[in-house]
């Protein structure tokens, strides 16, 4: 149970970040704060932090970097607007 509990903590981690990058609180090139700063700020441990960086990087919304951070990247999220392709 207490992994479903991480995974959904990291799911929802990920949705905040996902919608402070749409909504221009992060730029490309960026870097997020640090896992353990995200940590407090969510009042978790860094495990599920880490986690949602995993999510958000699967994604190809941010890159992390051993040692440098986790950058936002160009490619915008799902649920930016500019995500969706115009035929």
């Amino acid at each position: 149970m207490a992994s479903g509990i991480r995974g959904s903590m990291a799911s929802y981690i990920a949705s905040i970040l996902r919608e402070e990058i749409v909504a221009g609180n992060w730029k490309p090139g960026d870097s997020l704060f640090p896992i353990k700063v995200l940590a407090k700020r969510f009042g978790v441990s860094v495990i599920p932090v880490n986690q949602a960086f995993q999510k958000l990087s699967e994604e190809g919304v941010v890159v992390c970097r051993v040692g440098a951070g986790t950058f936002v990247t160009n490619r915008r999220p799902i649920g930016d607007p500019s995500h969706v392709a115009v035929c």
